[in-house]
């Protein structure tokens, strides 16, 4: 609550946190995208679950909104999407997978977003990585585990999907489910917009999945607005 009232005094009314990822302590700072900077809130989901709820309550708490990351869990790959494209894969995650549940005890206590991964689940999609992939997305996140809120992209800038160029990027992304492109590229933007633009004027299928990631986006700002 107290970091929250401090972001919310400079203005600043969503935190892309916390960190919802579970490391299991065989592998610790083995994990180079959490454990190795000691990110996590513990080696179980139990632990994991406790730290979230309390960091989303204590930020609503303060009039800060928040986003659970990095769904379906980073915590046992062992490369950093950031900086490479090995050891990025996940062969254990399934979708009743127990490192899940950290996820829907943060959206449960009231973050209204979810950041997806850029690593690989092959249990679920040995094709895509979770943020380009409709079943991480559209089956796993929103229709099974019943999520309906606002689902953000990690960077899209990693080193995890730099082979993707930026316009399949944001169509992939979109065309998944998901709804909001973070990037740290700002002069990537118009490519982006454009590619959205082109791709949804061609696909009305598409452009239905961007109505409906508008809709999402504006009825979550105007919460966090409030």
């Amino acid at each position: 609550k107290a970091w929250g009232e401090e972001l919310k005094a400079a203005g600043v009314n969503l935190d892309l946190a916390p960190v919802s990822d579970t490391v299991p302590a065989e592998l610790g700072k083995g994990n180079g995208p959490v454990g190795r900077w000691d990110r996590q809130f513990g080696s179980t989901p139990e632990a994991v679950s406790q730290g979230t709820v309390a960091f989303v309550q204590g930020m609503a708490d303060a009039g800060v909104q928040t986003s659970v990351k990095h769904f379906p869990g980073i915590g046992r790959i062992q490369g950093n999407t950031d900086h490479t494209t090995s050891g990025l894969t996940d062969d254990r995650m399934t979708a009743d997978d127990p490192y899940l549940q950290p996820f829907v005890d943060g959206w449960k206590a009231g973050a209204v977003l979810v950041m997806v991964s850029s690593a690989t689940y092959p249990n679920l999609d040995p094709a895509n990585p979770a943020m380009f992939s409709p079943v991480v997305i559209d089956w796993l996140l929103r229709e099974k585990l019943g999520f309906s809120g606002v689902v953000i992209t990690d960077d899209i800038n990693a080193v995890a999907v730099k082979s993707v160029s930026v316009s399949d990027r944001a169509t992939r992304f979109l065309g998944a489910g998901g709804d909001i492109l973070l990037t740290g590229d700002t002069p990537s933007a118009p490519t982006l917009v454009a590619a959205i633009s082109t791709t949804a004027a061609g696909d009305p299928g598409f452009a239905t999945k961007v109505e409906a990631s508008v809709r999402r986006a504006r009825r979550r700002s105007r919460r966090t607005a409030r």
